[in-house]
């Protein structure tokens, strides 16, 4: 144990574990160095080092020996305090650490010198004095999702013409007012057309953000913006906590992707934070064609404002005017596939006369592979993975069986490893089974794939260009292909089956597939008007998702009715806490323990605890626990109560997910 020195301050850190929380630990620092609230530091924890930020200098020197900070990280990218005290508050909203949310303030690498060094260099630049307050006893008081529910947000509904137009006359109006602007897109595969169409509009204001730019880019980005040297920063997730300086407008495009929700603890939800950061003063702006279910009820409520696009005014010529959309066709599985074929015949007529008048056509099937479940037609087993216990699907093109979850692949056994039988059964759709069918059907067409296998060999621009130049030409792909910039047009989409959609055990399937049909939708070529053709294989026809797509009846109602029928949000506020851990046993203790500590009666309807639909990936054992309630506030204090009171599971990571996108 190091000795404190004679001339020292004592610093109140919270460090970056998530096992420790918000608790605070004492280290000794040199009263030459003046830290102030939020500086990033390295210091020694327990046998490592840990990353940590500093709260303040402590009242009283501690009756016993402390550790000093060893590095101090370059206060160049110090985050502004108002950020700071905001992301305390996301903290609690999410029941996570203030040190996990702080951590989400620095770019990636950031540079620092150890102390020593520092001080041979004669001290720290000029930086805020450290406030005598305790934050942390400031932040009990606020409950941010209160503050959130009287943000007045602009919800643009429309195309995305429609809607970049709006966005870019708001921009334009907070720039001349001095402001800065914040720009979120859920994927970096739009990124690049809106930087482009940003730069158009605001040669030099413009400044990227997201997660794959390297780190010394990122960094520069960082003090460009922390020091007004450009006034819009547009990106994806990660730069939702970018350091605008007088920031005025926050716009979200594309409001219901999922990729705005980090899957990672502590499961940041980057609309949750554009909507607070709109509690200190900034106006916010959410847009989307196929708006949230969420984002419906709160247009309905009034509680949010909405710009709708309406239909276009024909022009006094007449020329240019649109037609309606695509002839959409829904094909019963049921009555139309009784061979079993991946290409109902209803489908393959569509597909021939699309072709005959020299259109592309897109097939779309989000399963990779081609076939989903491999098993032994002597014995009945199946070929599942050792690490996660599901079945593994079988790629053709690389002759292995893969795990989907984990990524484990090995050689496609010849023999079977329970009973050495050689009679295999391929079970289930894949995308190269769908080519290998559609050659059969129609060898004279080019056909091209896409999808993550392909695309770890090629780049999606590639594939999309080879399938341009050719007329006619199908393209078979999954989800990538949506948000394709370089897509060219097509005459026909056909999906192959909206039922891998529907099945998935969520309440929110419904939804996602509603989404995912309707782009699809707006992937045939809009200037084609009611020429153009979309054709859904289902064998769930009735299905509201499915007839909300074709136009037989109006989707949100029907969810929002269900939905508040059986008590999901909208209409309540959802939790889901997650227990892993590699032994089975004391996983299930701690998710069983965790509901008992919880109040037997009350506002919070407790669902489980039950084994994750995926009950083991990577080797580790997954429980979870679903929580229900009318009080967002009520809930995460209840949770937070029950993890201070769970240390002895020790070797179990319990974690919250508030407002979960994934309950896999």
């Amino acid at each position: 144990m190091s000795r404190d020195p004679v001339d020292a301050v004592y610093l109140d850190i919270i460090v970056d574990v998530p096992a420790v929380g918000d608790r605070r630990f004492t280290y000794s620092c040199p009263s030459e160095i003046s830290l102030p609230r939020g500086a990033k530091v390295r210091v020694p924890f327990g046998r490592a080092r840990a990353d940590g930020f500093v709260l303040g200098e402590c009242a009283e020197k501690p009756p016993f020996s402390i550790k000093p900070v060893e590095d101090i990280y370059d206060l160049s990218f110090l985050p502004p305090q108002e950020l700071l005290g905001l992301t305390e508050a996301l903290a609690r909203h999410y029941c996570a650490s203030t040190a996990s949310l702080w951590s989400n303030l620095y770019p990636p690498v950031v540079p620092r010198k150890s102390v020593a060094r520092v001080l041979k260099e004669g001290g720290l630049p000029p930086h805020p004095a450290i406030p005598d307050r305790e934050p942390a006893q400031e932040v009990e008081k606020t409950d941010l999702s209160k503050e959130m529910e009287t943000v007045p947000v602009l919800y643009v509904w429309g195309s995305r013409r429609f809607r970049w137009n709006k966005y870019l006359d708001l921009t334009d109006s907070a720039l001349r007012r001095g402001q800065s602007v914040l720009i979120l897109c859920p994927e970096t595969k739009v990124l690049e057309g809106i930087l482009a169409l940003l730069s158009a509009r605001f040669p030099g204001e413009v400044c990227p953000v997201n997660s794959e730019m390297t780190g010394v880019v990122r960094r520069t980005s960082w003090l460009a913006l922390s020091r007004g040297e450009v006034k819009i920063a547009a990106g994806t997730r990660s730069a939702v906590f970018a350091p605008l300086r007088d920031l005025g407008l926050v716009i979200l495009d594309e409001e219901p992707g999922s990729a705005y929700k980090s899957l990672d603890w502590p499961f940041i939800d980057a609309r949750t934070a554009a909507v607070a950061r709109g509690t200190r003063g900034a106006k916010v702006v959410f847009g989307s064609a196929y708006p949230s279910v969420e984002a419906v009820e709160n247009i309905e409520r009034r509680r949010w404002s909405c710009l709708r696009e309406g239909p276009a005014e024909p022009p006094e010529n007449g020329e240019g005017l649109l037609e309606p959309g695509p002839r959409v066709t829904v094909v019963d599985l049921k009555e139309t596939r009784p061979r079993r074929e991946i290409i109902s015949a209803p489908l393959q007529g569509k597909l021939a006369a699309a072709f005959s008048s020299g259109h592309r056509a897109v097939l779309f099937l989000n399963r990779r592979g081609d076939s989903s479940y491999v098993s032994c037609r002597d014995c009945g087993s199946a070929i599942s993975c050792p690490r996660c216990g599901v079945p593994m699907s079988y790629h053709r093109r690389e002759g292995k069986t893969i795990c989907h979850t984990c990524g484990f692949r090995e050689e496609a056994p010849a023999v079977c490893p329970a009973c050495g039988g050689h009679n295999w059964r391929f079970s289930g759709l894949g995308i190269e089974k769908a080519e290998a069918e559609f050659q059969r059907k129609f060898p004279e067409v080019p056909v091209f794939t896409l999808d993550q296998d392909v695309a770890r060999k090629t780049t999606p621009s590639e594939i999309l260009g080879a399938f341009g130049r050719v007329s006619p030409g199908c393209l078979i792909a999954t989800q990538l292909v949506l948000g394709q910039s370089l897509l060219p047009k097509v005459g026909m989409v056909g999906v192959l089956s909206a039922d891998t959609a529907l099945s998935v055990p969520d309440f929110r399937a419904s939804e996602r597939a509603y989404r995912l049909l309707a782009g699809l939708k707006d992937c045939v070529d809009p200037e084609l008007g009611s020429r153009g053709v979309y054709v859904v294989q289902t064998q769930n026809p009735d299905h509201h998702a499915i007839r909300g797509v074709a136009g037989g009846g109006s989707f949100y109602e029907d969810e929002l009715r269900m939905r508040r029928m059986l008590g999901y949000p909208p209409f309540k506020r959802f939790f889901r806490v997650k227990f892993e851990g590699r032994n089975l046993e004391k996983v299930s203790e701690a998710a069983s323990a965790f509901v008992s500590m919880l109040p037997p009666e009350g506002d919070i309807r407790v669902l489980g605890p039950a084994p994750a639909p995926k009950p083991k990936v990577r080797g580790v054992y997954r429980w979870h626990v679903a929580l229900k309630g009318d009080d967002h506030g009520t809930m995460a204090a209840e949770c937070r109560r029950v993890l201070e009171g769970m240390s002895k599971f020790r070797a179990v990571k319990i974690l919250v997910d508030v407002d979960p996108v994934d309950t896999e």
